[in-house]
Order: C-alpha cells, then sequence, then structure tokens
C-alpha cells in the first residue's frame, strides 16, 4: 500500500471534504452521496478499507466513526 501524501488522517480527510464540496458545488455529486462518502472517509484512520470493512463491519454499514483508542 502505498501513503496518500498526508502527514496526518485529519489532513486529508479536510483535503477530501474539500474536493467533495468542489464535486457538490460542480454538481457532479449529491449532497446526500457526498456526505455518506464523507463519514466514510473518516471511519478508523490507521486500517486501509479492507481492515475496516472487515473489522469494523457494523461501523461502515451505519457509517458511524469508528472509536478511537
Amino acid at each position: 500500500m502505498q501513503p496518500l501524501g498526508f502527514s496526518t488522517h485529519q489532513d486529508y480527510v479536510r483535503a477530501f471534504t474539500a474536493k467533495a464540496g468542489a464535486y457538490k458545488k460542480a454538481r457532479y455529486i449529491l449532497p446526500e452521496d457526498a456526505a455518506v462518502m464523507l463519514r466514510r472517509a473518516s471511519l478508523c484512520p490507521p486500517l486501509t478499507f479492507t481492515e475496516t470493512y472487515r473489522d469494523h463491519y457494523a461501523e461502515f454499514v451505519a457509517v458511524r466513526p469508528c472509536a478511537t483508542g
């Protein structure tokens, strides 16, 4: 897996939020889809998508942030 180039997960979420906002403003994405994507982007920062899906399925499906620990 290659790093995404962000020093923190907060930086990633900030950049993701800005880009999703731009797509929403340009009407390339529906507001409700952008909201779901943003909630999922904030799930379990140290984990990969596969680990989040496998280890935190209930939270992923409910689109709630995972507990930090």
